[in-house]
This record gives C-alpha cells, sequence and structure tokens, in this order.
C-alpha cells in the first residue's frame, strides 16, 4: 500500500501547475516510516525561452520566479545556505545550484532538497526547461492566431523571423509551449519536447521524449484566415501516437 501512496504523490507533485504568490494551491506530502516532509512549489510545469542571434529574449513563459516553493521538514530540519538549523526552508534560485538555463535544448531541473534537509530526505521537486533559437530565415506562411482543438483553445505567437510559440504543443490539461517553425518552402517543423519524472538529484529522473511528425498546414482561403487546419502527430515514449486538428479562429 505504501508504494502505491508514494507513486501518487511523487506524479501528482511534479504535474500540478501553482501559483507563485505564499499560498501554493496543491502541495506535495511524503511519509518516509517516522519522518514527514512537506514541500509546497510555486513553478509551472514547463517553460520556455526564445532568444535572437544576439542573445536577446523574444519570449520567456512564465519567467523563473526568484522565491521556486518552500519545504517544511519539523522532525529532521535543514540546514540554510548561510548555515541556520530551519524548519521551514524557502527555495530561492540559489538552491538550484549550477543548472545550465541558456544552451540551446531541452533539460529536466531538480531542486536539490535532499542536499539540505538534515535527514537527506530526498523530496520530489522539478520542472522542465527549454531553450530554443530564432530561425534566420522564414516563409510567407503566417501561423500566428487563436485555434480551437474541440472546447480547448490554443495559441500561437510569432516571436521571431520563421519562429513561432504554441502555447500547449501536448494539446492536453498540461500546458506544455513549444516552438514551431515556419520553413523557406512553408512546411512546419516542431522540435522534440522532454518531460521528466523524478525524486531530486537523490533519485533517478525518467526522461521523456515526445516527437512532432505528420506537420501540415492547409488554408481555408487563398491567404491564411479563419478555418485554417493545423494538423500533427505527436508521440510520448511508451504511448500510442495522437493526431492534433486545431482550427484557426
Amino acid at each position: 500500500m505504501r508504494k502505491l501512496i508514494m507513486l501518487s504523490i511523487v506524479f501528482t507533485g511534479l504535474v500540478s501547475a501553482c501559483t507563485k504568490n505564499k499560498t501554493p494551491s496543491s502541495s506535495v506530502v511524503s511519509f518516509l516510516g517516522q519522518d514527514a516532509i512537506e514541500v509546497n512549489t510555486f513553478t509551472d510545469f514547463g517553460y520556455l525561452k526564445v532568444v535572437d542571434a544576439a542573445g536577446n529574449y523574444q519570449y520567456f513563459n512564465n519567467n523563473l520566479p526568484d522565491t521556486l516553493g518552500f519545504a517544511v521538514d519539523t522532525i529532521n530540519k535543514f540546514v540554510t545556505l548561510d548555515g541556520q538549523v530551519v524548519d521551514t526552508l524557502w527555495l530561492t534560485r540559489p538552491y538550484l545550484g549550477t543548472v545550465d538555463t541558456t544552451s540551446e535544448g531541452y533539460r529536466t531541473i531538480f531542486v536539490p532538497v535532499e542536499q539540505y534537509n538534515r535527514g537527506k530526505i530526498s523530496a520530489p521537486f522539478a520542472f522542465n526547461y527549454q531553450v530554443a533559437k530564432v530561425r534566420s530565415d522564414e516563409g510567407s506562411l503566417d501561423i500566428a492566431g487563436s485555434y480551437k482543438k474541440g472546447s480547448a483553445t490554443i495559441v500561437i505567437t510569432k516571436v521571431g523571423t520563421g519562429t513561432y510559440v504554441m502555447n500547449n504543443a501536448n494539446a492536453a490539461s498540461i500546458s506544455q509551449p513549444n516552438v514551431v517553425y515556419v520553413k523557406p518552402d512553408n512546411t512546419l517543423e516542431m522540435p522534440f519536447n522532454k518531460t521528466g519524472f523524478g525524486l531530486g538529484t537523490g533519485g533517478g529522473a525518467a526522461i521523456v521524449n515526445t516527437a512532432y511528425y505528420n506537420i501540415s498546414y492547409t488554408l481555408a482561403g487563398a491567404s491564411p484566415g479563419v478555418g485554417d487546419t493545423l494538423r500533427y502527430t505527436y508521440k510520448r515514449e511508451a504511448r500510442g501516437a495522437v493526431i492534433n486538428t486545431l482550427i484557426r479562429q
């Protein structure tokens, strides 16, 4: 029974979107024997940064907050960066340690709570981070706009030459933004995506790759506009392929 409870806790903690104020909408609670540790997160599930050739930000989804969350352990307690022993540890950016948030690509960033916990308890706290670059060429097709997938609204924003951002590429309840490129021949390209689950730096991370393919754009008229159809397939590891059909509004 304990194993089933822990699995549910880990999944809930990593995929829940939380507020950035000091009253989080959800929390993670782990029970390990007689030790209890609670972790509250302020981070959203996915972060996306797009930069131009000069390194200037064109788009930065949900700026990474200064305070990422907090952890409570009244039994083992924590040791802060300045050596204080506390019941509650406020997890600010310095607690991330040295992480790469500038190189192009995808990564899962863990907040190493167990590094500061005196019982070395590993608490689930991670989020995904993507960095993409603006292209130097583009076709004439403009795909920016609002689309519908069933009752869900998906927004595509132009952020640079040939470079667009889809606010929810997985078209699921957990928003995962992704880049869409319009190439010179007006074909589309979406770079692969990653999600990750784990128990902090002391536990293993199961990185899940998501591939996008069969991407097509069909005009309803002579030029881009209402009624256009954007269709693509995404497939996550160990899951079946899902076809997304987006209708421009």
